[in-house]
């Protein structure tokens, strides 16, 4: 009897510790998709690409359902455009520079996070 207590005490330490992570995870993702967002309207700003505001407020988050998986993005037609550019405007690439901006100090994060947990 008391090896089978002392599995599910296992089991219970390894779901408490599956849980701390699951949330941490959850957490960090939507903190690094918001910071992303907010980054790529800074950015949006600083390289004269607002004329009208439509394209900054276009700047969309989207989680998973269970929160371990983010997207930023714009769903105006014009915004390729302008992050890629044309033959005849230079791109503006906010999105990718909001990301090379952002991911490293997620993914310390994340490393903090599972550190932490595995102590």
């Amino acid at each position: 009897m008391a090896r089978r207590a002392a599995v599910v005490m296992a089991e219970d330490n390894f779901e408490h510790f599956e849980n701390a992570i699951r949330l941490g995870v959850v957490q960090e993702v939507a903190r690094a998709v918001n910071a992303t967002r907010n980054r790529a309207r800074q950015i949006i700003i600083r390289d004269d690409a607002i004329i009208t505001g439509d394209l900054w407020r276009s700047i969309t988050v989207e989680l998973t359902a269970a929160g371990t998986h983010g997207e930023v993005y714009s769903p105006l037609e014009y915004a390729s455009y302008v992050h890629d550019g044309t033959e005849y405007m230079e791109a503006r690439p906010f999105l990718t520079e909001a990301i090379r901006d952002i991911t490293p100090e997620a993914q310390l994060r994340l490393a903090r996070i599972l550190e932490g947990v595995s102590r």
